[in-house]
C-alpha cells in the first residue's frame, strides 16, 4: 500500500507544473523510444551479488572495494556497507524515522537524502556516526557529488547543484532527452568522468547526462536483468548505479531486487 500511495502522490506532483497532455506526449515519446532498445544488449554481466531482498535501495555509491547503500521507506529506512570481497554486508544502522533516498559521498563524509522530510544528513564515512543535518526544500531523490559540490534530483527535470557545507543551491540544470523534451523523474545519480548517469523512476534505462548542455547523450537499456532476479517477489524499479573507476566497471541494483550487478558497458 506504501508503494501506492508513493506512486500515486509522486505522480501528481510531477504532472502539476505543466498540463497532463504535454506531459503524456514526452512520456509517450521516451517509451517509444524504450520499447524500440529492447533488443539491444548493451552490457555484459560480470558478476552478481546477493543482497538483503528486502532493502529498499534508493541510493548507492563506491568506494575502497565497497558499497555504500540508501534504503527507503519509512520504519525501514538505513545506511549500510556491503564488503564486494566478503561479498556480505558488514555494517548496517537503521534509520527509523525517515523515509531515506539518494546518497553521496565527498572526502570522508557521507550525505543521505531524505524524501519529505527537508533534511540531509552528514555521516562520518569511517564510522558512519552521524555529524548533522542539514535543510534543504523540496523532496530528495537522487544524490552523487563531482567532488567538490553534490548534485542532487528532486524528481522533476532539474539537477541541483549543492554546497555541502550549508545545502545552498549553487545552480540548477534543467535537464532534456536526445529530441528536447523534458527528462521527467529522475532519480538516482552517479557522476562519472565529467558525466551524469540517472536512473529513472518507472524505467529500466539508465541516461548519460552532459552538465555542459544538459542534455542526454546516451541511454543503455537495463531491461534484462530482471531475467536474472531469480526468485525476487518484490523486486521493484532499477534504481542504484556506481562506478568502479579501478575496473571501468559498474554496480547496479533496484528496489528490493536481492541482487546487485557488475556489469561492464559494451558500446
Amino acid at each position: 500500500m506504501r508503494i501506492i500511495l508513493f506512486f500515486i502522490l509522486t505522480n501528481i506532483l510531477i504532472f502539476s507544473s505543466c498540463s497532463s497532455q504535454e506531459k503524456q506526449e514526452v512520456f509517450d515519446k521516451q517509451n517509444r523510444e524504450f520499447k524500440s532498445t529492447q533488443r539491444i544488449l548493451d552490457y555484459e554481466i560480470l558478476n552478481t551479488f546477493d543482497i538483503d531482498p528486502y532493502a529498499f535501495i534508493q541510493g548507492i555509491y563506491f568506494k575502497d572495494n565497497k558499497l555504500f547503500i540508501s534504503t527507503g521507506l519509512v520504519g525501514s529506512s538505513s545506511l549500510r556497507i556491503y564488503d564486494l570481497d566478503k561479498r556480505e554486508e558488514i555494517k548496517k544502522i537503521d534509520i527509523s524515522t525517515y523515509f531515506c533516498e539518494g546518497l553521496a559521498n565527498i572526502g570522508d563524509k557521507i550525505y543521505q537524502l531524505t524524501w519529505q522530510n527537508n533534511k540531509c544528513i552528514v555521516y562520518n564515512e569511517s564510522n558512519l556516526n552521524k555529524i548533522k543535518e542539514l535543510q534543504y526544500s523540496g523532496e530528495g531523490w537522487g544524490l552523487t557529488s563531482n567532488g567538490k559540490n553534490l548534485i542532487m534530483s528532486d524528481g522533476s527535470n532539474i539537477l541541483k547543484y549543492i554546497n555541502p557545507s550549508n545545502f545552498d543551491i549553487i545552480k540548477s540544470l534543467e535537464i532534456n532527452d536526445v529530441n528536447g523534451f523534458p527528462l521527467y523523474n529522475i532519480n538516482e545519480l552517479e557522476y562519472i568522468n565529467g558525466e551524469i548517469w540517472a536512473n529513472v523512476w518507472t524505467s529500466d534505462l539508465v541516461y548519460v547526462i552532459n552538465p555542459d548542455s544538459s542534455k542526454v547523450v546516451k541511454s543503455y537499456n537495463l531491461i534484462d536483468l530482471r531475467n536474472h532476479l531469480g526468485d525476487s517477489p518484490n523486486a521493484e524499479v532499477l534504481n542504484g548505479i556506481a562506478y568502479n573507476p579501478d575496473k571501468n566497471t559498474y554496480y547496479v541494483t533496484g528496489k528490493d531486487w536481492g541482487k546487485i550487478f557488475e556489469i561492464k558497458f559494451i558500446r
